[in-house]
Formats: C-alpha cells, sequence, structure tokens
C-alpha cells in the first residue's frame, strides 16, 4: 500500500495522523474572511457576452462571479468559457451562460471547509458570500496556502505536543537532508514517525509512500517525543547531529 510506507504503523487506523487529523486543526484556525480578497470584477446578469469577456480581460482574472440587481450571488463565469462561445453569441446576456452550480464559501467559514470548496470548483479559486448570498470576496488557493502559513505561527506554541505520545513537528527540507531524493517507503525513518503533510510552494499534499521529498519542501510530521529533535535533524539534515535511531520499545539512557 503506497499510502502506507515503511515507518508507518500498519492500518490508517492505528496512526496518530488519523487519530488526531493533524491537517485539519491548522486549517480550522483560520477564518475565510481573514484571508480572503475583495473581487477584481463582480459581473451583473444582464451583461452581454462581449462587454463581460471585456472586463474580464481587462481585470486579468481567470472568472468573476455573476450578481443579480440586488447584489445576489447567482453564479460564476470563466474568461476560458466566454472565450470558446461563437462570435454570433456575443450579445447573450449572462444569465444564460453562468455556472449556477459553482461552489461558494461563507465568510464565516473555516479554511478546511474552503480547502473542499476550491477543489470542488477546479482548485482556482471560490466565491466568498455571507448568510444573505452576497458577494463578500473570493478565495483563492494561493489565500489559503497564506491562511496555512498564519495557522503555523499563531499555533507554534499550541502545536508543541499533541498528546503525551505523539508531538507535531514542521520544518524546511534541508540540502543535507538524508531524506531528500528517495521514495518515503524507502526511508528508514525514526521509530513512530510519520509524514503527514507536503507544502511545496503553493501545493500542500497528503503523501504517500510514492511521495519523494524535496530541497525547500515544508514537512509537518508526527513523532514520539524522544524520537523528536532526531527526525528535526534528519529532515534539515543538520551535519553532525543527526543521532542513532531509538528503537521502538527501547528505554532512553
Amino acid at each position: 500500500d503506497d499510502s502506507i510506507y515503511r515507518s508507518q504503523l500498519r492500518t490508517r487506523a492505528d496512526s496518530p495522523a488519523a487519530r488526531f487529523q493533524f491537517g485539519l486543526p491548522l486549517l480550522n484556525t483560520v477564518k475565510v474572511s481573514a484571508v480572503g480578497h475583495q473581487p477584481r470584477l463582480v459581473l451583473e446578469e444582464g451583461m452581454q457576452l462581449k462587454t463581460a469577456l471585456a472586463a474580464l480581460r481587462r481585470a486579468q482574472v481567470p472568472g468573476a462571479p455573476v450578481v443579480d440587481g440586488q447584489g445576489i450571488y447567482l453564479g460564476t463565469v470563466s474568461t476560458r468559457q466566454l472565450e470558446s462561445l461563437p462570435e454570433q453569441e456575443a450579445d447573450t446576456p449572462l444569465d444564460q451562460l453562468l455556472d449556477a452550480t459553482a461552489p461558494t464559501v461563507a465568510g464565516t467559514a473555516r479554511l478546511d471547509s474552503a480547502l473542499e470548496s476550491i477543489t470542488q470548483a477546479g482548485g482556482h479559486w471560490v466565491t466568498v458570500t455571507d448568510g444573505a448570498r452576497h458577494v463578500l470576496g473570493v478565495l483563492t488557493f494561493g489565500d489559503l496556502i497564506a491562511g496555512y502559513h498564519a495557522a503555523l505561527d499563531s499555533n507554534i506554541g499550541t502545536m508543541a505536543h499533541v498528546s503525551a505520545h505523539t508531538m507535531a513537528l514542521e520544518e524546511r527540507m534541508g540540502a543535507g537532508s538524508p531524506l531528500v531524493g528517495r521514495p518515503l517507503r524507502e526511508l528508514d525513518l525514526p521509530s513512530g514517525c510519520i509524514v503527514v503533510t507536503v507544502l511545496r510552494g503553493d501545493d500542500l499534499t497528503f503523501p504517500s509512500g510514492a511521495t519523494v521529498l524535496q530541497v525547500g519542501d515544508v514537512v509537518s510530521a508526527l513523532a514520539e517525543p524522544r524520537q523528536g529533535d532526531r527526525m528535526r535533524h534528519l529532515m534539515r539534515g543538520d551535519e553532525g547531529l543527526i543521532e542513532p535511531a531509538v528503537e521502538r520499545g527501547s528505554q532512553l539512557m
């Protein structure tokens, strides 16, 4: 099973990652309203295709929310979609072209909910609305990553220990790390240590056994407290500080 690599426990249910849902508490600490931004463009339902397309191009956005005369959200249109339509439809009003099924996210929601909405929307952006369906803003995947970093910064103290037997680690992979360049399933991680998330640029992923870590990746992991320092040194590639592994069940001296 690629999702359970060599140094992990035998099943997902046995994994500390499954018990503590490490990724979600981070995203769950930040509200959408704290990281979303005002949309560059909001289109009105009666606008003609040619006018809307010109506005989208001027704003240099991949798409925009569409509202009615009272400012109520109706759906979205994408620049690519409008560009693909034949010229004879240039005068067609947007209410006949918009995607009314496009997902939204509430401004009061947390980023864990927003991640699902962005994924459903194609992974780029989603409209933020209030309880009355007025458009509050837009949330991009880049905004979500910024929120993830904010969660890490604000929770660095409280996340030091997830439980008496598990601690959370967050390190950037160093050039000298022996964990770089090989699939996770082949790595000899310290006993009980599990890689939970990998942040590479703007891409936040939950790794499998086939995942290969790269220099610069920001890696979140769970570890037994006695293995925490060793795991940090391995991730950073601290020369001279990587001590021999402590076997599961043995006692510290």
